[in-house]
């Protein structure tokens, strides 16, 4: 991975590791142990003994590639509430075609210099959790591939990160897990993901939604339930 020379900083506040040998590499890997769920995991490096490799947050997306699963619910992991009990102060992860993308920053408002951090030294930490529906109807078992990408939203997240706690400097994870197929057995629909300027709801941006502008601005258009885009 990309090497950093540690900034001076105050104390960090860290969690109690795992114990015995430190992995050599920070790396971002799927599980999914239970029907309709996935987990994204983080594994963190040291020198556990230099602050300034605290992992502070972290990047990425996560794609799914069956058109008969949904996103429900995008959770925060057990590592996070452990570090931070009543939530990390920036997650920005959000429902986007295609997927779940967005960021994390666990402390964004340390008290003096101390920054909560996640745990050095440690494997598997679970940081985010998704749910899935699918759209098949009850009864019905979907599955899907998931795998972590940089390339989902309006504005995509170009690396899949980790940020450290050396003045948040940010480097690309050395390892990114392969992709884990889940088994999607409860149903129900999810709405559209919002996205402004996506007027026909079609969950894209193109002509199509300045036709429909025009139409419903001279009354030959319905208006939307989601007509604030």
């Amino acid at each position: 991975g990309d090497s950093i020379s540690p900034a001076t900083k105050g104390e960090v506040q860290i969690g109690e590791g795992g114990g015995g040998d430190c992995p050599e590499a920070y790396a971002l890997s799927l599980a999914s142990d239970a029907d309709n769920m996935l987990k994204v995991m983080l594994t963190t490096a040291g020198p556990e003994d230099d602050a300034n490799m605290a992992v502070s947050g972290f990047s990425f997306g996560v794609a799914h590639d069956s058109t008969d699963v949904s996103v429900n619910e995008i959770m925060e992991g057990a590592a996070i509430t452990a570090a931070m009990p009543t939530g990390a102060e920036f997650w920005g992860f959000r429902k986007v075609t295609g997927g779940v993308a967005g960021a994390c920053v666990i402390d964004l408002m340390p008290d003096g210099d101390n920054w909560v951090t996640l745990p050095q030294c440690a494997e598997d930490q679970e940081v985010l959790v998704i749910s899935y529906l699918q759209t098949l109807g009850a009864g019905q078992t979907a599955t899907t591939n998931a795998s972590l990408v940089g390339t989902l939203g309006n504005d995509p997240v170009v690396e899949i990160e980790i940020v450290l706690a050396d003045d948040n400097a940010t480097i690309a994870a050395a390892t990114v897990g392969a992709p884990v197929s889940v088994t999607v057995t409860e149903s129900g629909s999810v709405a559209t993901p919002f996205l402004r300027g996506d007027v026909n709801q079609d969950g894209r941006l193109s002509v199509a939604d300045g036709i429909g502008i025009a139409k419903y601005l001279f009354d030959s258009g319905v208006m939307s339930d989601k007509i604030a885009a």
